[in-house]
């Protein structure tokens, strides 16, 4: 009985762990297929955006462009030391509530007691940018996004979180590339903004005030507007829009009527 006892435990066992590896297997062959299925779609859908010609007959454009655009543009959060504080009136704040002081990583592992002790501020910034190199995983923000950051996490509109480098960063024109090691991404395409007429319809994509997917929709105020002072720096060149803008928008894109990113 013994020989039997012990060849159904292996099986069993050897059951398991096939069940098990089939199920981790399934589920990345599921989210490869998705992603295939939705990147057949967008690519499907981009090749029904008609000629400039053909867009006054264009049936709701902007449902357009948002489906079509939306799964390139990302989430971006970032960190940065910007100083020391007082370890002992933050503790004595955190005397109020204590829980905060045992969580807290500044707390943790340290004695207490130690009025001498400086710990570090940190402050936390939102921003968007743009996928256009799915393959390499590259990233279009604002310089201002990543300037002097400690950490940037890029979170893609599926839910996916990334530690993101800066590839290059030009203060001049507020631009900066970053890029994340993933899979699965969805990317841009350029159009070319030398062909804006004011008047156009545009739309901005981004993450304002930290809410994801916000899509808003204006016109080309202006063009050609220089000598905007943004932080200190002066930028020539600028297109003036009317499309609601604000905090976290930073980075995102500003898109035309065939869902082409102009700026």
């Amino acid at each position: 009985m013994r020989p039997q006892t012990g060849f159904r435990q292996f099986l069993i066992v050897f059951t398991l762990t096939a069940g098990a590896v089939f199920v981790v297997r399934f589920t990345e062959l599921f989210e490869h297929a998705a992603y295939s299925i939705e990147k057949g779609r967008l690519r499907a859908l981009s090749e029904r955006v008609p000629p400039d010609t053909l867009l006054d007959e264009f049936q709701t454009p902007s449902r357009t462009v948002a489906r079509l655009v939306t799964p390139a543009v990302v989430h971006i959060e970032t960190t940065r030391r910007v100083g020391l504080g007082d370890a002992s009136a933050i503790r004595r704040m955190l005397d109020e509530n204590p829980e905060f002081e045992t969580t807290h990583p500044w707390f943790q592992n340290r004695e207490p007691g130690d009025e001498a002790e400086r710990l570090p501020i940190v402050e936390s910034g939102l921003g968007s940018g743009f996928v256009y190199d799915a393959a390499k995983g590259l990233i279009v923000t604002n310089h201002h996004v990543t300037e002097n950051t400690d950490s940037i996490v890029v979170i893609l509109p599926d839910g996916r979180r990334y530690e993101a480098t800066v590839v290059g960063s030009d203060p001049k024109t507020d631009l900066a590339v970053i890029s994340v090691s993933a899979d699965r991404l969805h990317q841009v395409k350029f159009g070319d903004s030398r062909t804006l007429s004011v008047g156009d319809d545009v739309f901005a994509l981004g993450n304002p005030f930290g809410l994801d997917g916000t899509f808003s929709r204006g016109i080309v105020s202006g063009l050609g507007r220089n000598d905007v002072a943004i932080s200190g720096v002066t930028y020539q060149g600028f297109i003036q829009t009317d499309a609601v803008i604000n905090p976290g928008n930073s980075g995102g894109p500003l898109v035309n009527l065939r869902g082409e990113v102009v700026g």
